[in-house]
């Protein structure tokens, strides 16, 4: 998937690989896995970022936050 490897897969191993690339309950190695999420549920609801997990979590202060840009609708629109 272009957009994974191109955009998004860059993001997330630089700034959650070391908890979740296949620890910490959630794999984010590939967009699959991503996509399929891990014990809290899917990374991303299609079409619904606002009640995406990565958003949820992100703004309750989570360890590597992620800045305001890789939040932003557009990158989480990116992921779905």
């Amino acid at each position: 998937m272009p957009v994974w490897e191109g955009n998004i897969a860059v993001v997330l191993q630089q700034r959650c690989a070391d908890c979740h690339g296949g620890i910490a309950g959630l794999d984010i190695s590939t967009c699959a896995s991503a996509m399929k999420g891990g014990s809290t549920g899917p990374l991303v609801a299609p079409g619904d970022p606002d009640n995406s997990l990565i958003v949820i979590k992100q703004s309750k202060k989570h360890p590597g936050q992620l800045s305001e840009f890789e939040l932003s609708v557009p990158f989480v629109i990116l992921c779905i």
